[in-house]
């Protein structure tokens, strides 16, 4: 059990809270035969998550969504924020997009859409991404979190951290910088160049996982502590990300941990607005 203070003698425990990113691929799952809405149920019970973020979520037309109705109904995840982005890229009807699904009430909860770089290549099209982002009270502490999802630059053979794309990396680390009261910013950045947004921030963010080489990512802003992560393989092509944080009084990041790979999970959001630029381009 994990105690604040020196000794476990009267000392306060911190307050935990468990995180996680998943790109759901639409709802489409690469074995046909799986059984999504049943994994995504048992994933959020068995890795006992209070925040999800999610990515490429299947929407209808009119922005409900049969997976979410599915987490409110059968998980304790009962409050959402949405935003549908764009068409659908897999075969089905009805839109893709980013979504928060939580266990606390979300207040001010807002959705942004992202300058599209408008790339095409090999008869693709760069399809619009966004973020959305939410206030929810953990433990009498105001949380500020974002469920994010970044263009896939190298699938049109180019680098994100090309000057041309400069805006769009301004604009997310806008909307982040804007509530800069505990974050957590969770999602599919399609880059492991976190600097691209962090480098904008006067807010200090850093990542809650030690693997280069990812695209997902949950950064963690000052008043967290890292105490576990997993990587959970699942019926989308993307693992599930999954970390457990403290709550702490104060104090800078704790800049991540090494993970393990295993089990199951979900995710996260935060919420957003203004800061401004420090470099360009990012050490790479």
């Amino acid at each position: 059990m994990c105690v604040t203070g020196n000794d476990a003698g009267g000392a306060e425990e911190p307050i935990r809270l468990r995180i996680g990113t998943w790109n759901v691929r639409e709802g489409v799952p690469v074995d046909p035969d799986a059984d999504v809405r049943g994994q995504v149920v048992e994933l959020v019970r068995d890795h006992r998550i209070d925040v999800l973020a999610l990515q490429e979520v299947p929407y209808r037309d009119d922005s409900s969504s049969d997976l979410l109705d599915t987490l409110t109904r059968r998980t304790r995840l009962v409050f959402t924020g949405v935003q549908p982005l764009s068409p659908r890229a897999l075969p089905g009807a009805g839109r893709s997009g980013v979504a928060l699904a939580s266990r606390f009430p979300l207040h001010d909860v807002t959705g942004t859409v992202l300058p599209n770089p408008g790339l095409a290549a090999d008869g693709l099209v760069c399809f619009d991404k966004g973020l959305v982002s939410a206030a929810a009270r953990v433990g009498g502490h105001r949380v500020t979190l974002t469920s994010a999802h970044l263009f896939p630059f190298h699938i049109f053979r180019r680098r994100a951290e090309e000057d041309e794309f400069r805006h769009v990396w301004e604009r997310f680390a806008k909307e982040i910088g804007s509530r800069p009261e505990r974050p957590i910013v969770a999602g599919d950045f399609n880059t492991p160049h976190r600097e691209l947004v962090t480098g904008l921030l006067d807010t200090e963010l850093a990542s809650a996982f030690h693997l280069d080489g990812r695209g997902e990512d949950i950064l963690v802003g000052a008043g967290f502590r890292t105490l576990s992560c997993e990587i959970v393989p699942n019926f989308s092509d993307h693992p599930l990300w999954v970390v457990e944080l403290a709550l702490l009084r104060g104090g800078p990041p704790d800049g991540g941990m090494e993970c393990r790979g295993r089990g199951t999970g979900y995710a996260t959001r935060t919420e957003v607005r203004d800061k401004r630029s420090h470099r360009w381009p990012p050490s790479r």
